[in-house]
C-alpha cells in the first residue's frame, strides 16, 4: 500500500451504491406514482358532485334545470337566453365551468 493518504471513492463502492439507489426507486417510485392516477379520478368524481349540487340548487329555486340552451354557464350568471328565470339567486358556482373534462384513462 503507498503511504499517501487516499482520497474519493473506488469504480466499485459507486457501483454499489448506484444498485442500491436504483433498487430503492424501482421499489418506492410505483408506490408513489400510483396514487397520482387514483387522485384525478377523485379529483373528477368530486368536481361532478359539486356540479350536481349546484344544479340542484339551482332547480330548487328556478323550479327547473337550466335548458340546453342556457347551457351551464346559467350557474354562474343569470340567463338571457331561452325562458326567463325566476328566483334566481346565484351564482351557483365560484369558479367558470371548464369547456371539456378531461377523463383519466379515456382515449
Amino acid at each position: 500500500m503507498s503511504s499517501r493518504n487516499r482520497s474519493g471513492f473506488t469504480l466499485i463502492e459507486l457501483l454499489v451504491v448506484i444498485a442500491i439507489i436504483a433498487t430503492l426507486a424501482s421499489v418506492v417510485g410505483p408506490a408513489i406514482f400510483g396514487n397520482v392516477g387514483e387522485a384525478k379520478v377523485t379529483a373528477a368524481k368530486s368536481q361532478l358532485q359539486i356540479f350536481a349540487l349546484a344544479l340542484d340548487s339551482y332547480r330548487l329555486d328556478s323550479d327547473a334545470y337550466p335548458s340546453t340552451q342556457q347551457g351551464l354557464d346559467a350557474l354562474r350568471s343569470l340567463p338571457l337566453a331561452g325562458e326567463p328565470v325566476r328566483n334566481w339567486k346565484g351564482p351557483y358556482l365560484r369558479q367558470p365551468v371548464p369547456s371539456e373534462f378531461v377523463i383519466p384513462g379515456a382515449a
